[in-house]
């Protein structure tokens, strides 16, 4: 049972409290760098409101999003795999967020993001257990549960968003007071609801709350929509208020709005004197206090209107799509059809008895090989976010110290430099240092880990030291690291901080018809190199290291990703994105892993034998 209304709205200054430290940092850094491809934004019941929220954050931020329910984001079938997918919850315990969180891995969205305000709950587990998934916000309410409606919940979550757009905004908490106009639009038989761009949500959570609690009829609609049809409800349904819910640019419209109104009809305009997200939070107090007056008003308590025996079983009914449905997107369990869908992804292809023919001639081929080496990129391939402390990058270089002590050598293919040998030293045992080595910024130098990398101004390509002066120059300073060394220039940042940077590059190399460099991009830097630098100088070199075959193992494999000429080899598997060739570069990964889990998984399923590395049948066997 949930907690009564009246104490729900006590609670909210703590919460306010509580949420101003908070620690959005991996949120925020998740954004932007995934702002260059399409958000869905998932939110159901009073997460919905939240959901439209973040929409408008991200939008704001340069990104594109659209919100969708659960059951709306178990309709897109086809092309989830290009989407960021964020998931809002209250609770974490509902059947159609974890349903929906369950499609979206299945499917292999393009990454995706959970925020929960409960510990323990379902969603997390399943995110954390099953999919080894570290892209989540746990939190619990310094009150414990919320009540029916989650005002605490929504306020936390509108807080936490707040933060990503003004994050030294330290403004006291204050409870406004209703206007009697505000009042009197109460005893109306239903209210029509209007708002503008960052307080629609403000209207929807009005919405939802005044339903789900069965206080009184509310219509939705913002303020020209209004105009298009909606008015007419008052001319058949004479005893409706209106109540608008403005910011200070959208007074004037209000105003107007409401003065054209038949005299008999009461309305209000709820003005804040914030802005933009700041605003929606201001506004949404005033919905709070709204509805703590109309369930005095029809004698409901809010937090506890008694929820019938049919509403609970509509709310646990366990939804999935049909097989069929699924089919149509969703990765299978089977290898081979798992494999040839991700080829089909990215060749955009639906010939899919080709990708699957070529598809099991890979496996017969992998399952007979025999590794000597190994070549692996290590950003989002063995380490995620830079963090050492990662129990699944630990288990990835525990593996890897494996197969060293068996003659297997291993090669770290990647565009760092120095930052990658001081990582490995802190945890590659010092007898193995003669048999790992380094492919410094993207092949262009290849040394032992026992052997320290440096840098030779009069090595410096000269068109590369042209790129670097002219990006420099010419464009705004912004939140990324430019970094000449040699054959390669790096710059390091958040895709919305990397993205001006990539396009004037490449209309810089089109516009000169440059052809003594190559033009890379990951989701976290673009590297430029001198166009005889490759990451298959690695496998070159391993190959006559070892005289065996080598296993190329990297994250992005796609034709523009700097992994694609690593994983254009004979024996390359990718971690996550793959490119449109038929005859390497294939993803075998487990369903919803990817990145260093999906190269756990990898090393776990590999047999060491006197012939080599050799990946167990079990794991290359179709179902």
């Amino acid at each position: 049972m949930g907690k009564p209304f009246n104490v729900e709205m006590k609670e909210l200054a703590k919460t306010y409290e509580y949420s101003r430290d908070i620690d959005v940092h991996d949120f925020e850094q998740y954004i932007l760098n995934h702002i260059a491809s399409p958000f869905l934004v998932v939110g159901s019941g009073g997460s919905l409101a939240v959901a439209q929220t973040c929409a408008l954050v991200i939008n704001h931020l340069g990104g594109f999003a659209q919100v969708v329910t659960p059951y709306e984001l178990m309709g897109f079938s086809r092309g989830i795999h290009k989407e960021n997918i964020v998931f809002f919850s209250a609770s974490g315990g509902n059947p159609d967020i974890v349903n929906a969180y369950d499609f979206c891995r299945r499917m292999e969205a393009n990454s995706s993001f959970i925020i929960c305000l409960s510990e323990n709950s379902k969603l997390i587990e399943l995110a954390k257990n099953k999919y080894k998934d570290k892209n989540f916000i746990e939190l619990s309410l310094p009150n414990g549960h919320d009540g029916f409606l989650a005002v605490n919940s929504t306020v936390c979550a509108v807080m936490m968003l707040k933060k990503l757009l003004s994050p030294t905004e330290s403004a006291p908490f204050v409870m406004p007071v209703l206007p009697e106009e505000a009042l009197t639009c109460l005893f109306a038989d239903s209210i029509i609801a209007l708002g503008g761009r960052w307080t629609l949500p403000v209207v929807s959570d009005f919405e939802s709350k005044c339903t789900e609690a069965g206080l009184i009829h509310v219509l939705p609609a913002d303020l020209r929509n209004f105009a298009h049809g909606r008015h007419h409800w008052i001319a058949k349904n004479p005893n409706t208020s209106v109540i608008c819910f403005v910011t200070q640019d959208e007074y004037e419209l209000a105003r107007k709005t409401t003065k054209i109104l038949p005299k008999t009809v009461f309305s209000c305009i709820l003005l804040t004197n914030q802005t933009e997200i700041s605003a929606t939070l201001d506004l949404l107090f005033y919905v709070f206090l709204l509805v703590q007056q109309l369930g005095e008003l029809k004698g409901i308590d809010p937090g506890r209107p008694g929820v019938p025996r049919f509403g609970s079983q509509l709310y646990r009914i366990n939804y999935r799509l049909s097989a069929e449905a699924e089919a149509n997107g969703a990765l299978d369990s089977n290898i081979i059809k798992r494999m040839a869908k991700r080829k089909a992804f990215a060749a955009q292809s639906e010939d899919l008895v080709t990708i699957e023919n070529a598809a099991k001639e890979y496996l017969e081929k992998l399952s007979s090989a025999y590794f000597s080496g190994i070549v692996l990129d290590y950003d989002n391939t063995v380490i995620a976010n830079n963090s050492m402390d990662d129990d699944t990058y630990r288990s990835c270089i525990d593996s890897i110290c494996s197969f060293l002590a068996h003659g297997v050598k291993i090669c770290f293919a990647t565009g760092r430099g120095k930052s990658i040998r001081e990582q490995l030293l802190q945890l590659i045992p010092v007898e193995y240092a003669s048999d790992i080595y380094i492919a410094y910024y993207n092949g262009a130098t290849v040394l032992p880990l026992e052997q320290e990398l440096t840098h030779t101004s009069d090595r410096i390509n000269p068109l590369l030291q042209k790129i670097f002066d002219f990006t420099t120059k010419s464009l705004p300073k912004s939140q990324h690291m430019a970094s000449l060394r040699n054959d390669c220039l790096t710059f390091e940042g958040s895709a919305n901080a990397l993205d001006p940077i990539y396009n004037t590059i490449a209309s810089m190399l089109l516009r000169d018809s440059f052809s003594e460099v190559k033009l890379f991009r990951s989701d976290h830097s673009i590297d430029i190199v001198s166009s005889h630098v490759s990451k298959k100088t690695a496998v070159d070199f391993m190959s006559q290291k070892t005289g065996g075959d080598i296993l190329c193992i990297g994250d992005s494999g796609d034709e523009f990703g700097n992994d694609y000429e690593l994983l254009d080899s004979c024996f390359s598997l990718s971690v996550n994105h793959v490119s449109m060739s038929l005859l390497n570069c294939w993803n075998i990964s487990s369903l919803g892993l990817s990145g260093p889990a999906a190269t756990k998984e990898l090393f776990d399923k590999m047999l060491i034998q006197k012939k080599g590395l050799h990946f167990k049948k079990s794991f290359l066997i179709s179902e």
